[in-house]
């Protein structure tokens, strides 16, 4: 008796038959389902800023966001950074609005990230106080599916940082240029 092998299976040379192939997904799947309309997104990084004003306030960062994705525009949203200084108690909690493109329409590793907003600033054992919040960064898609895409990002972040109060004496404090090294997950 004769068998009759599926249609999308493949005969061997030994008349054995061989499962199908697995179709091998893009690299830019995950981008290329936005093209029809805008979908959530939200992710979630990790990384460090060096404080590149010499005022010991380097940092380790964590950040969640949530938005978009259509098209061109990889994310666009908002999201929250908690950015822990490692030399001293002070915080920094940046709230900001994101936009990540690549300009293209066309998939394409690299992409270009600006964010801006308020940071909420605490400081040991003095007042607290916010002020302006800006990243600019380059990154690079590492790896993707179906429904995810991660990156590594550099850039450069910039915190507006105001006078406080410490002792009834006013201390004017400079403002914080950090280089910063992220990496990160989308979904």
């Amino acid at each position: 008796m004769m068998s009759v092998a599926p249609a999308d299976s493949t005969e061997t040379a030994s008349g054995a038959t061989a499962a199908p192939a697995k179709e091998r997904v893009s690299d830019f799947a995950f981008y290329e389902r936005s093209d029809s309309r805008a979908i959530f997104s939200w992710g979630a990084e990790a990384g460090a800023n060096i404080d590149l004003t010499g005022n010991d306030m380097s940092t380790v960062a964590i950040n969640l966001s949530t938005g978009l994705r259509w098209r061109w525009i990889r994310f666009i949203g908002i999201g929250a950074e908690a950015d822990i200084t490692v030399s001293n108690s002070n915080r920094f909690f940046p709230i900001y609005a994101a936009l990540r493109t690549n300009f293209r329409n066309r998939p394409s590793r690299v992409f270009w990230e600006l964010r801006g907003g308020v940071a909420l600033q605490y400081y040991e054992n003095t007042e607290n106080t916010s002020g302006t919040y800006l990243y600019t960064g380059v990154g690079m898609q590492l790896a993707s599916g179906a429904s995810f895409s991660s990156y590594m990002s550099l850039g450069y972040t910039y915190m507006q940082r105001k006078s406080i109060v410490v002792n009834e004496e006013t201390v004017h404090q400079p403002d914080l240029s950090n280089a910063s090294l992220r990496i990160g997950v989308i979904f």
